[in-house]
């Protein structure tokens, strides 16, 4: 029987908000808006940032991995200078994030956003192509 981390538990309390470009919760979510939540509800208060500032955070507190697995933040993007979007790890093959929407989404209604199914939801890491780095995150 495989546990549950809390990290996961706390996210999947916000499977299915809606994504929003700029939203932190707690009825709607862009990435950053959901990892800073989450972070937030395991006890880590951080302030509206972006996928970048979150990293940044992230690796003067904690241990990067090359791998994602549970309780890992992850990070996608061009390089490290880059970060355009942050998930939770669920393990080695899954992550909870709140996307869906593209590099559109700015510009999309709320309709649009929900025809392309942009929520919180649980991906397989594989489809993207474009992961970074895990920073494991201790509490």
């Amino acid at each position: 029987m495989q546990v549950i981390s809390l990290m996961t538990l706390m996210a999947t309390q916000y499977f299915g908000a809606p994504y929003r470009w700029g939203a932190n919760g707690p009825f709607e979510f862009d990435c950053s808006g959901l990892a800073i939540k989450v972070l937030h509800d395991i006890g880590y208060t951080l302030p509206d940032q972006t996928a970048q500032g979150i990293y940044e955070w992230a690796i003067k507190k904690f241990d990067q991995l090359n791998e994602p697995e549970s309780d890992t933040l992850l990070f996608f993007g061009k390089d490290l200078l880059e970060i355009d979007h942050v998930a939770i790890g669920v393990d080695e093959q899954y992550m909870i994030e709140a996307g869906g929407a593209g590099a559109d989404s700015l510009n999309m209604t709320k309709d649009q956003l929900a025809h392309r199914d942009a929520r919180v939801r649980m991906k397989p890491i594989k489809n993207r192509r474009d992961f970074l780095v895990a920073v494991k995150i201790k509490y």
